[in-house]
């Protein structure tokens, strides 16, 4: 039996497997020891389902001639499951939108959980923050992610009525018109996996990105009052969760700083920008732990004056840094 894995032929030996499934779930485990996943596989030159319960993933060894593998690395898998989405999401408003919805009832529900993980998943492993992606009036991607998905729960065991039947539509509409944006994100975040992506596309994705998150990083200053408020009044956890969500922020900043690097930068100008990020980013850091000291002692008036006082002001120098280096991209 002969084994190739993208076209390269595998030293492979037969020990202990006995049928199909046991041959390629030693290969997925190789392929994933690589930092890949298994995309398609063909033996004897027919095409085999991969799922689980597939029929032919039993059959005997001995009557396997050749098993073709084709894999690619997790980050191609979840930009080529990016890439497909949309149309998928078209499908589902179709069924969605048919004069008798219940009759495709199950197909819509399978691909209203199958649009969440793909989303969610691929997200994950292209290094995309959902709460970033911006769509039409600024809306973020997880709040429409955390709609739809609410919407497919409450309809679980019962059908669609009228109303639930035009939020679905709503959401997945929504969702769609995100789609462009979550791909510009994710070519930031990996351009060595769309390298067949031209330079100057790249940096304007960037600029737009960069664009976004300036937006964010002003609508968030509010948030730091907010959290002082809810200190004083025992919102402990709600408070938290916000400074979780500043913290979060922060990562970013500094990820997108060391992306800039890579995007044909003016490096004297960027020198000085990056020098006053830095500082910025160890004050911010340096007073994220005398908050966090605090926060073990239970001193919460402390914790609210540091962030109101203290990380706010540097805060709204983030933006003006990163606007700077976003103009230095040629």
């Amino acid at each position: 039996m002969i084994i190739r894995v993208n076209d390269e032929k595998l030293d492979f030996t037969i020990e202990k497997e006995q049928d199909l499934q046991d041959v390629l779930s030693n290969i997925e485990n190789w392929v994933g020891s690589e930092g890949g996943i298994i995309q398609k596989v063909l033996v004897d030159r027919e095409d085999v389902p991969l799922a689980d319960e597939a029929e032919g993933l039993h059959r005997d060894i001995t009557s396997i001639g050749e098993i073709e593998v084709y894999a690619a690395t997790k980050e191609r898998h979840a930009a080529e499951a990016l890439s497909t989405l949309g149309d998928y999401i078209l499908m589902i408003l179709d069924r969605s939108l048919e004069p008798d919805p219940h009759s495709s009832y199950e197909e819509i529900m399978k691909g209203l959980e199958t649009v969440f993980e793909a989303v969610r998943d691929s997200s994950l492993v292209l290094g995309i923050r959902v709460g970033l992606v911006l769509g039409s009036g600024n809306r973020p991607l997880d709040v429409v992610l955390r709609e739809l998905d609410g919407l497919r729960k409450r309809y679980e065991r019962r059908y669609f009525e009228s109303e639930g039947r035009s939020a679905i539509v709503s959401s997945l509409k929504e969702l769609f018109a995100h789609i462009p944006k979550l791909l510009k994100w994710a070519v930031v975040k990996n351009p060595e996996t769309f390298d067949e992506v031209e330079k100057n596309r790249k940096q304007d994705y960037f600029r737009e990105v960069l664009t976004d998150f300036q937006a964010i990083l002003g609508d968030t200053e509010m948030v730091f009052e907010k959290i002082a408020e809810n200190l004083q009044i025992g919102n402990d956890g709600e408070a938290m969760g916000d400074i979780y969500r500043m913290t979060e922020m922060l990562d970013e900043c500094i990820e997108l700083l060391k992306i800039a690097e890579g995007h044909g930068i003016d490096r004297e100008k960027l020198q000085g920008a990056g020098t006053q990020a830095e500082e910025t980013f160890r004050d911010i850091s340096s007073r994220l732990n005398e908050t966090y000291e605090a926060l073990k002692l239970g001193d919460m008036v402390t914790v609210g004056d540091i962030m109101e006082y203290e990380i706010h002001p540097l805060w709204k120098r983030l933006a003006g840094l990163l606007s700077s280096i976003k103009d230095f991209i040629r």
